[in-house]
């Protein structure tokens, strides 16, 4: 294996192909950062059993990221027949180093869990993170770890999900919303028939690709396909609209905030409303969701930071719509959030601060629709992340029926 770009033969290779410094490889170890969703550079040894890589700044000018460090994702490989312990500094980690201490492992294909507390060590002084990892014995590719700040999910991997969803159920359908600067189709995956006079929400991974809403976007999707008679019900009431990965070429390419161009996409969006100048990214969702008109638009994020002991609610304010009906319909949406022991109120937008540059903000005031943000802790199991995500979908969706 000379690197990791191919440990799933058919990702993306864009990172691979840049002919940088990937990884480090020697008779015993193979560290790498090369493939699709990999972020990290500059290897090294240090002496035994210890090594430094160096994290990767986040592109683009103007935005509040530029220049900082927020998002690592590096595969490790033990070539030895018996375990091994190693230690990896990550220097130059500038973005929230000391809230950085819950570090996803997948194993192989898809084995989750996380990194022991007590082998996460954040230095703020030396701008540093050193990750003490426990590698298994060599056993193939199944013997692979990655290690990453948030649970990833490659763009490949979820298109290939998507196309089998929509080839096993005459249900469901997929659309191009538009593509990347570098070529890649936003895709939304339909639930029904947009013709019919059904109320129509719209679910959405935010733009920031170093957050996990791509995972919360699937457990819908696997709700909605299952055998469960409720979902039949769900399905046959409503006109649903997923967008599981909104910003492709951030994800594929590592950055944690930004697209290919180093713009911060997330926070372009109501700029993409007034019809100024913003990302591709940002106009296309734009467009979609306004030519849609959903009732309902829930854009999933995820968080690390240990203040937030629960998972986070964002608010918008009901005076943000001039519709009375439309008010009273958040009212009954925010408490329905409020009833759920997991969840907490971190911030509430009305016209004059917090997320006033968000496409939730943007569909509320120009469009009157019932907008949230929802982040989930990514110190929680993936499967139990993924749970809530939906129970706060099936809750949202049940309250306008």
């Amino acid at each position: 294996m000379s690197a990791l770009s191919t440990f799933m033969p058919y990702w993306d290779r864009s990172r691979a192909s840049k002919g940088k410094n990937y990884s480090y490889e020697d008779k015993d170890i193979l560290i790498a950062t090369d493939f699709e969703c990999g972020s990290g550079e500059e290897i090294v040894k240090v002496n035994d059993n210890s090594f430094q890589m160096r994290s990767e700044t986040e592109p683009g000018k103007g935005h509040r990221f530029e220049g900082k460090s927020t998002y690592f994702c590096v595969g490790l490989h033990n070539k030895l027949k018996k375990p091994t312990r190693i230690r990896l500094t990550i220097l130059n980690f500038t973005h929230d180093l000391k809230e950085t201490k819950y570090i996803t492992v997948r194993r192989g294909a898809d084995d989750w869990y996380h990194l022991p507390l007590d082998d996460v060590t954040p230095d703020t002084d030396k701008k540093e993170l050193r990750l003490d990892v426990d590698l298994p014995p060599f056993k193939g590719s199944d013997s692979v770890v990655f290690l990453c700040n948030f649970h990833w999910y490659p763009y490949t991997d979820m298109m290939r999900y998507l196309k089998k969803v929509a080839e096993e159920h005459p249900f469901a359908s997929l659309k191009s919303i538009g593509k990347t600067y570098q070529g890649r189709d936003i895709v939304a995956i339909n639930f029904g028939d947009r013709a019919r006079s059904v109320p129509r929400l719209v679910v959405a991974q935010t733009p920031q690709p170093s957050e996990s809403g791509h995972w919360s976007c699937k457990s819908v999707i696997d709700f909605l396909t299952s055998d469960d008679p409720e979902a039949k019900k769900v399905r046959d009431r409503n006109f649903i609209s997923i967008i599981p990965h909104t910003n492709p070429d951030g994800t594929v390419l590592g950055h944690g905030m930004t697209n290919s161009l180093g713009q911060a996409v997330f926070f372009e969006s109501y700029a993409a409303s007034e019809g100024q100048e913003a990302s591709l990214e940002s106009i296309l969702m734009w467009n979609y969701i306004k030519d849609l008109r959903p009732w309902l638009f829930i854009e999933y994020h995820s968080a690390f930071q240990d203040y937030r002991k629960k998972n986070a609610v964002f608010k918008f304010d009901k005076s943000l719509t001039s519709d009375h009906e439309v008010g009273k319909l958040i009212e009954r949406c925010d408490g329905l959030l409020d009833a759920m022991p997991e969840n907490f109120t971190e911030a509430v937008t009305d016209r004059v601060n917090n997320y006033t540059m968000s496409m939730g903000y943007a569909a509320a005031t120009k469009l009157d629709v019932v907008p949230y943000m929802y982040k989930l802790h990514d110190k929680f199991p993936l499967k139990e992340n993924m749970k809530q995500a939906l129970k706060v979908f099936r809750a949202l969706e049940g309250a306008k029926h």
